[in-house]
């Protein structure tokens, strides 16, 4: 799957929001999160564990309470939650 030039403003949009989450994951008595951006998905389709292997080099997220991979599917989007 290819991000085209239309869809990039919007998958930023979606980044910029799970990022909000992110940072407040952990506070105040929340579950702990980790988000993975909206290029994992088509990185991991493509290339496979080679191509993303390196993304949680600094991150232990076996640590994490919840997961979350957003997922764009062209038209529409999904989440994937662990």
């Amino acid at each position: 799957m290819r991000v085209t030039y239309c869809c990039y403003d919007l998958f930023q949009v979606v980044n910029f929001y799970f990022n909000l989450i992110q940072d407040r994951s952990g506070k105040d008595d929340l579950p702990s999160v980790y988000v993975f951006n909206t290029f994992f998905y088509p990185k991991i389709m493509k290339d496979g564990h080679k191509g993303v292997r390196r993304w949680t080099k600094a991150v232990d997220i076996f640590s994490k309470d919840i997961i979350l991979i957003p997922i764009h599917l062209g038209m529409h989007w999904c989440l994937a939650v662990s």
